[in-house]
């Protein structure tokens, strides 16, 4: 998505809409100042030579960054990764110890409680692991008479 041909095919259908519109899209542009001051940065006096050129540098691109940027924070948070642990544990997947320290310090349960609560959850040949939901586990304990068994983790 954040390449010269996708923005240049966004700015083409923009254009096209525009003219359909009947909109004008050709925008003077004035010549740029040229700074007095010596610099020895020459960077810093870049001139884009087409009003597309401007809008993918300084719209496009920003606005594909600033997306990317929210949704790899948003999908990395801590949130994210105790999900990821449960569901590792309703599959009778045995978490590594850093997760079982995160849940543990989630729900307020001792790490080592919470690996002995698993420990027995996952031998347990009662609870069939093709047939795992939350909903499910908790009729199969209720009716097995055993829901005060897993008491810690539940």
């Amino acid at each position: 998505m954040r390449s010269d041909e996708e923005a240049s095919a966004i700015f083409s259908r923009a254009k096209t809409l525009c003219d359909g519109l009947c909109i004008d899209t050709d925008i003077p542009r004035r010549p740029r100042k040229v700074s007095r001051r010596i610099d020895d940065c020459s960077e810093n006096e870049h001139e884009f030579t087409s009003a597309q050129e401007e809008w993918k540098v300084r719209s496009y691109f920003q606005v594909i960054d600033k997306a990317v940027a929210d949704i790899d924070r948003r999908f990395n948070q801590e949130a994210t990764d105790i999900i990821r642990t449960c569901g590792k544990i309703l599959r009778k997947e045995k978490p590594s110890d850093d997760e079982f320290n995160k849940i543990a310090a989630q729900v307020d349960v001792p790490p080592a409680e919470l690996k002995t609560e698993f420990e027995l959850y996952a031998t347990d040949e009662g609870i069939s692991q093709a047939n795992i939901s939350l909903p499910g586990l908790l009729k199969h304990l209720q009716t097995s008479g055993r829901d005060n068994v897993y008491k810690m983790s539940l």
